[in-house]
């Protein structure tokens, strides 16, 4: 008998027992799986007290009761699914009472896909485990009592023998709620595979219902299967009980349908349920044995047809059961952490007969006690089991007191698994077998400890010496082609041999590098290196060495087959290098030529490709030669026409010129863009398309486009540069020189015949700005190169030609160097035209230079003409900047010219329109932007050289900032050894105000600083002081009344007394002080007192005033040759070069004043002055001053701007001119401007009369006419302009206010004004003299409102221009004046 702790009295107590390490060096007992029927918790309580008490290790029982095999399968290998996706460290190591052979084809499955995680079958557990379909044994002799039917036999139950049934209860009289449903999860049922087995070998469909995966088993009243002999009465079936998920249930429905068993198939849910149904009522039951269940009833099994396992491996199970192997799974770690556990089992065997005597003695006490008894019954049955010390199990080795490994038993003491890198090897000895361990031999390996034999290296690995636990794989470069190697092969000699093989990689084939080459055809080049003539070469740029030994260029890059490693990125148009194996170009391409860059001759471009020339090609060469000869020709016939026809409309020139400046700034800004593809950036789409677009507004582009040139004869390199740079621009120059001639030709026996020549060179020009940028980056083409990546260099344009200064590329650098001439001379050419000629053209009103310049002019505000310079130097820049070493210093420099070029639009606005230099500035930032994103794809960064363009652009900064510097501290230093103006103009305001002024602007335009105090007099206490420190020279514009002013006086006593030099310019009415005159002004009571604060006294003055007769003088005699007088004064004073003014016929736009008054001629000069830059801004004339013996030509339209003066109206020239005008006043306009203080519009009836009374009006034949116009003529509101006492930027804003006015929409022709005049009207009345006043002061009021509204808004626009207290002062001094006459 057992004690209370202890089956055996020698039995290992509890708290000495051990616990054995898991993988994770945690010490656990050893778990036992153990399923929820008798049999298995019988054995497993045996095992149990076994490993505790004879064996010394702690043991467990697992909570959890399987059921299925494949359940145990799973916990013991620590896998959570079948296809082991996810694991465990599983915890669980014995599971008995096995039923493998009925385990079904998913436990062999898994045993065999798994090997290395599936728990090990230490064999049988000592006997077969038997199923049947069984019957009670009472039922069997009732039976055949009365029947002589043996129910024991499988065809008793055919219903066409024997009507069985009448033995059994109804199926319905088991309790539904003992039975589990037919749609439950987990039962045979709802089990896809064994239901499609069921379905393909028994063909009865109708017993099962089709879901996804397959089929289930149709229960028509949801718990019961109902068999095919009995599906039409299911009250005829004989029900058949099964238990657990439901054991067999398979077999019953094959042997239902194959022998026409009529019964109903329910599964039991619990096994006491199973056998409370078999005891309790009349049915069929699944039966197994050892099993005490239904031994009370002693079940008989029915016997059907011999057992045929090869139906039953494939799932036709129609034929009968065979005894079930049971068996002992174990974990695969049991035999390291617990061998003695892993032999006790191993050995353990049972008998069927000793089990059920064992299970019945369990029913009536207990499992524990049961198996006590027989342990304690059958010692020396079990201790057979336990293994001897030295006796070890293969796996296991011998080893001695101190753990080493030996050959024999004569010093071991114990076993030990065999570690990895040994093998257990059998040893028998006078005690019978044993194992010890031996290492492996070089060539093999054991990776797993407690093996018992060990490998070859497979091909590929390597084992170079003794007792390796895993075989070496051979390296990267070497290969091992047989088994049982101990040393690898090399591929070869470098590190850039390697091993690998083709893979693939998120869908794509890739060459992977592997370790473990079975053979030398894994041996291939390293990733970057490549095979050529049996040597591995490093890959280059445009090119992919996936590792293969192979070479692949990139699409965009050629080599030739015999140079491969030689590789050219093709730029320009990729797609003529496809790629793939070198010496691969695009269909028709010349594979011998530089990067695919040519066809093979007798094609021509076509894309990326080349094809055959067609006449096509020669037609299109034709109509593109046509067409530019034409499109210029009708350019220069357009500009001869509308210079012929002397168009000045404001609403027609001026859109036509700003559609010009637009259309220029288009073409400009499409040219950069195709500047910008010859810099090295990866432009990506949809830009680079946008590029490829434009590009065709290149040379070169068109060149090709001219597929007869290639279709003739290939040209070379050198013969497309001088195309491209001479003869392409020369071929736009033919036409309208071509044009021009012919145009001379035809006209030359016309009596009025002009030639234009300033049109020419007009549309020349305008030619050559259009396409400068162009020109500029054709020049420096050969400079422009492409790096490749085999490190040579092409020529951008001729990709088939090395940059290496030899050869063709020798001879397009010097044409290049020689051509630079073209744009250099241009650019020179149109600086001295703007800088130099312009200015001087301009003061003498050269009409024609400058209509020959507009192309230069006009399409800039007026004192912005140089910006056309800066415009061509920028595209000169922009031209160069590609030829830079490098992308990024290319970038830079454009960068540069672009901020300064929007600094300036920003600053000068100097388009013609400001719209037009806001759209300069926005495109300019656009460009700018568009850089600032190019710049983060330059393919290459030159440090170097963008260093060296920052050091520049940083030097040039510091050198103009000292530069600036110098000169101002230069300036500060020698400010007093300089006067600030070189004249300074001494006048009598109301006498010669209109004459100084002209004297001022004649001078300036010599270069020289003149003193105006209409200009520069702001403080009248500084007048003095600037005359005696700041002026070199006075100029004393003498008249009659000049000595009578005391503030002139004070000006020349101040020059005398500081030996300021002194020129005296006399009018006609001039006379030189007297000693009389001297004496009665000394000995006069005029009063002086405002001077003498000043250091001066009467003497002084008398002093000055015979001085003045000593000066130089230079007289003025006569009016009518004023400005021819004018230059010999200004040569005396200023020399200059001769200037030649235009003549009154050149020009429509006349200034008419009287030839009689110098004042008044004076007046109009300055109004021409100040008016040019407006007049050629808007209507592209210069206007004139005409001379009295000059005429208004009536055959022409007129802009006429009538000078009012004082007297004017009574001039003998201003009467023939006005008349002149009324002959031609359907194309006359005529605009009255106020050139005097004084003088009084006449606005009466009475002003007229008394005007018609003057001797010079009255005996006129055309009198009365000349009345009526000059009536028309002041129904106009006139603009004042005095140059007496206005500034000069006054003047300037009101020579604009008169430019607008020209402008057809805002003055009325005169035959307009007469048709609306008074005088005219038939529908006047003649006004009484009261009326006639009204009218008059109306008219008064209203110009003199109009004029103060004038006023108001010059000094809104000039609030600094206020007139002087000087001018104020003296228009006080009228009295004295008076008095000294």
């Amino acid at each position: 008998m057992c004690s209370s702790s202890l089956c055996l009295p020698e039995g290992v107590p509890d708290a000495e027992r051990v616990e054995i390490l898991n993988a994770a060096g945690e010490s656990i007992p050893i778990r036992l799986m153990v399923f929820n029927w008798n049999a298995a918790e019988l054995l497993s309580t045996i095992a149990k007290l076994l490993i505790e008490e004879a064996l010394g290790f702690r043991a467990v029982f697992d909570d959890y009761r399987p059921e299925a095999n494949m359940e145990v399968v799973l916990g013991l290998s620590g896998c959570l699914d079948r296809d082991c996706n996810n694991m465990q460290m599983s915890n669980k190591h014995v599971a008995l009472d096995v039923w493998l052979g009925s385990a079904g084809a998913d436990v062999e499955l898994f045993m065999q896909k798994h090997a290395s995680q599936a728990p090990q079958d230490l064999g049988s557990i000592g006997y077969a485990g038997e199923e049947a379909l069984c019957v009670a044994e009472t039922l069997l002799d009732e039976a055949y009592e009365v029947s002589g039917f043996s129910l024991d036999y499988y065809r008793s139950y055919n219903t066409s023998h024997y009507n069985a049934k009448q033995h059994f209860d109804m199926w319905t009289d088991v309790p539904p709620e003992d039975l589990f449903l037919c749609n439950e999860t987990g039962v045979i049922w709802t089990d896809t595979t064994y239901m499609g087995e069921y379905g393909r070998w028994s063909g009865d469909l109708e017993g099962l219902v089709a879901v996804d995966g397959g089929y289930h088993a149709r229960c028509p009243e949801g718990r019961f299967w109902i068999a095919p002999a009995c599906r039409h009465n299911s009250l005829e079936c004989i029900p058949i009980i099964s238990t657990q998920w439901g054991w067999m249930v398979d077999a019953y429905m094959a042997w239902s349908s194959a022998y026409g068993l009529p019964t109903a198939i329910g599964i039991a849910r619990t096994i006491p349920l199973w056998a409370k149904s078999f005891g309790s009522l009349r049915v069929l039951a699944y039966w197994y044995r050892p099993d005490p269940s239904l031994a009370p009833w002693n079940p008989q099994p029915i016997v059907f047809p011999r057992h045929r396992a090869g139906e039953w491996a494939e799932g036709n199970k129609r034929t009968a059961g065979i005894g079930t192997y049971i068996g002992k799974l174990v974990s695969r770690d049991l035999r390291s952490q617990a061998s003695k556990v892993h032999g006790l089992l191993g050995n353990m065997k049972m008998e069927l007969t000793e089990m059920e005597v064992l299970l019945v003695e369990a029913e009536s006490g207990s499992m524990r006690e049961a198996a006590c008894s027989w342990i304690a019954a059958n010692r020396q049955r079990w201790r057979s089991w336990l293994p001897k010390d030295t006796s070890c199990i293969p796996g296991f080795g011998l080893v001695n007191a101190s753990g080493s490994y030996m050959a024999s038993r004569s010093d071991a003491v114990a076993c030990s698994i065999c570690p990895s890198g040994k093998f257990s090897k059998s040893l028998i000895d006078e005690s019978g077998q044993t194992f010890t361990c031996t290492s492996c031999s070089a060539g093999t390996s054991r990776g797993q400890a407690g093996e018992t034999y060990c490998t070859d290296c497979e091909p590929g690995t390597v084992a170079t010496t003794n007792g390796l636990s895993a075989c070496q794989l051979c390296p990267f470069g070497s290969y091992a082609n047989v088994s049982r190697m101990t040393t690898c092969y090399e591929c070869g000699v470098g590190i850039q041999w390697t091993t690998s093989r083709l893979g693939e990689l998120h869908g794509e084939e890739v060459w992977i590098e592997v370790e473990g080459a079975p053979s030398e055809s894994f041996c291939h080049c390293r990733p970057g290196w490549f095979l050529h003539k049996g040597t591995c070469l490093q890959c280059v740029e445009g090119a992919v060495c996936p590792g293969s030994s192979t070479l692949t260029l990139l699409p965009g890059f050629f080599s030739s087959e015999d140079q491969p490693s030689s590789i050219f990125r093709c730029h320009g148009n990729e797609g003529r290098c496809p790629g793939g194996v070198p010496g691969t170009c695009a269909p028709g391409r010349d594979v011998a030529s530089v990067a695919c860059s040519t066809c093979l001759p007798g094609l021509h471009g076509n894309g990326a490709g080349c094809k055959p020339c067609e006449g096509l090609d020669y037609l299109l060469f034709a109509f593109i030669a046509c067409l530019v000869l034409v499109g210029t020709g009708l350019l220069h016939l357009l500009l001869l026409h509308w210079d012929s026809q002397n168009r000045r409309k404001e609403h027609t020139n001026s859109s036509l010129l700003l559609a010009g400046i637009y259309t220029t700034q288009l073409v400009s800004c499409l040219q950069l863009l195709v500047m910008l593809q010859g810099i090295d950036i990866v432009w990506g789409e949809p830009f680079v398309s946008l590029l490829r677009a434009i590009s065709i507004l290149s040379l070169e582009d068109i060149f090709r486009l001219v597929n007869a040139v290639s279709c003739a004869t290939p040209p070379t390199p050198t013969v497309v540069f001088l195309v491209q740079t001479v003869g392409m621009p020369a071929c736009f120059m033919v036409g309208p020189v071509v044009i021009h001639l012919a145009r001379i030709v035809c006209l030359r026996n016309r009596r009025h015949k002009t030639l234009q020549r300033h049109v020419l060179f007009q549309t020349i020009g305008t030619l050559s700005v259009l396409f400068f940028i162009l020109l500029c980056n054709a020049v420096v083409k050969p400079f422009q190169c492409h790096k490749h990546p085999n490190g040579l260099f092409t020529m951008q344009s001729a990709i088939g030609a090395l940059c290496d200064f030899t050869g063709d590329h020798f001879d397009l650098c010097v044409l290049g160097s020689v051509l630079v001439v073209l744009p250099s001379g241009f650019i020179a050419l149109c600086s001295w035209l703007i800088l130099v000629e312009f200015p001087r053209r301009l003061r003498s009103s050269d009409l024609e230079f400058i209509r020959m310049c507009s192309f230069l002019i006009r399409r800039f505000r007026p004192g912005c003409e140089s910006f056309g310079i800066f415009l061509l130097v920028r595209n000169a820049l922009f031209a160069i900047a590609p030829a830079l070493p490098s992308a990024n210093a290319s970038l830079l420099l454009i960068h540069v010219v672009l901020g300064l070029h929007i600094v300036l639009l920003a600053l000068l606005k100097p388009w013609r329109s400001p719209h037009a230099s806001f759209a300069d500035i926005l495109c300019s930032s656009v460009f700018l932007v568009i850089l600032f994103q190019g710049g983060l794809f330059v393919t290459y960064v030159d440090t170097v050289s963008s260093m060296v363009l920052c050091s520049l652009l940083l030097v040039a900064v510091l050198v103009c900032l000292v530069i600036v510097a110098s000169i101002a501290l230069a300036q500060h230093a020698f400010a007093g050894m300089t006067k600030r103006f070189h004249f300074f103009l001494c006048h009598h305001k109301q006498m010669s105000g209109s004459l100084a002024r002209l004297l001022k602007m004649e001078m300036q335009l010599r270069g020289s600083d003149v003193f105006l105090d209409a200009d520069d007099l702001t403080d009248l206490t500084q007048l003095l002081p600037v005359v005696a420190e700041h002026v070199d020279t006075m100029l004393i514009v003498a008249t009659n009344r000049l000595i009578a002013r005391k503030w002139c006086l004070a000006e020349i006593v101040t020059a005398r007394m500081n030996n300021v030099s002194t020129v005296l310019l006399t009018l006609p009415d001039f006379f030189p002080p007297s000693d009389h005159f001297i004496k009665a002004f000394e000995t006069s009571t005029t009063d002086m007192s405002d001077l003498a604060v000043h250091g001066f006294s009467m003497a002084d003055i008398g002093d000055t005033l015979r001085w003045l007769r000593t000066v130089k003088h230079l007289a003025l005699p006569s009016p009518y040759a004023l400005m021819a007088e004018m230059d010999e004064i200004m040569n005396q004073l200023v020399p200059a070069s001769k200037m030649h003014p235009t003549s009154a016929a050149e020009s429509d736009c006349k200034i008419l004043a009287n030839q009689d008054d110098v004042e008044a001629i004076a007046t109009a000069h300055v109004l021409r002055h100040v008016l040019y830059p407006h007049t050629l801004h808007l209507f592209g004339i210069l206007p004139v001053v005409l001379q009295a013996t000059d005429n208004v030509n009536m055959q022409h339209s007129n802009m006429l701007l009538m000078v009012c003066t004082p007297d004017c109206l009574t001039a003998s020239c201003m009467v023939k001119w006005i008349l002149q005008a009324w002959h031609a006043a359907s194309a006359c306009r005529i605009l009255p401007i106020l050139g005097d203080e004084q003088f009084i519009i006449p606005t009466s009836s009475a002003a007229f009369e008394k005007l018609g009374q003057h001797p010079d009006i009255k005996d006129h034949p055309n009198a009365s006419q000349y009345l009526k116009v000059l009536a028309a003529l002041f129904m106009q509101i006139a603009v004042y302009f005095w140059p007496k006492s206005y500034s000069e930027s006054a003047l300037g804003l009101k020579a604009k206010q008169v430019a607008h006015r020209l402008e057809e929409e805002r003055t009325t022709s005169l035959s307009l004004l007469l048709a609306m005049s008074w005088f005219t009207s038939q529908q006047s009345i003649k006004l009484d003299a009261s009326d006639e006043l009204e009218e008059a002061e109306r008219e008064m009021a209203k110009d003199h409102e109009t004029s103060s509204n004038e006023n108001r808004a010059e000094q809104d626009e000039c609030p600094n221009q206020e007139l002087p207290t000087y001018v104020a002062e003296a228009l006080q001094e009228d009295m004295i004046e008076e008095m000294i006459s």
